[in-house]
């Protein structure tokens, strides 16, 4: 039983370290964010569709939709007569206390604070209406179009993580590679 087993579990992993070897093709191809409207590849739909990716600790929750009607979905409303039109990439669960809103840009796109900024509305507007500490991750390619102060500033809060493509592919990488290796 166990080396059947074993074997079950090495083509799982074996699935999963082609996603990522597709993951890497995405990001270095520049691909992005959201669908073409002529189809084609983007991060939105393989994240949405392997998760695990960003972080295989969190568990998304919802994806794509906006903050009015996740507050409406809570039984909250939101603060504006027309609700607020900002909308998130995903919203995950990293433990029994805190969530994650997830917003991602595709590699080659330099984050403007504006970015930033609307990231952190939808964690206000999301805070308001839930018990649980909400952490803000951006993921993108590497490039902050923004002041080095500014930053600073970003790097050193608590709530949020400022994630490069790079990085997350390398993590995942790492583990799946190191569980291959284990396996085999």
């Amino acid at each position: 039983w166990q080396v059947l087993e074993s074997r079950a579990i090495l083509e799982i992993l074996r699935g999963r370290i082609e996603i990522v070897e597709k993951f890497r093709q995405m990001v270095v191809n520049d691909v992005p964010e959201t669908a073409p409207k002529t189809g084609g590849d983007n991060m939105h739909d393989l994240i949405a569709s392997y998760p695990w990716l960003l972080n295989p600790e969190w568990q998304v929750l919802e994806e794509e939709k906006g903050i009015t009607t996740q507050l409406r979905e809570w039984g909250r409303q939101d603060l504006g007569e027309d609700g607020y039109r900002g909308r998130y990439d995903f919203l995950a669960l990293a433990d029994e206390r805190r969530l994650v809103v997830i917003d991602i840009k595709r590699a080659r796109h330099a984050v403007e604070l504006d970015e930033l900024q609307r990231l952190e509305t939808y964690k206000d507007k999301l805070a308001k209406a839930s018990d649980k500490e909400i952490t803000m991750v951006m993921v993108y390619g590497g490039t902050l179009n923004i002041t080095e102060g500014t930053r600073n500033s970003w790097f050193e809060r608590p709530d949020t993580e400022l994630l490069e493509w790079r990085f997350v592919f390398e993590r995942v990488r790492r583990q799946y590679g190191h569980y291959r290796a284990v396996l085999e």
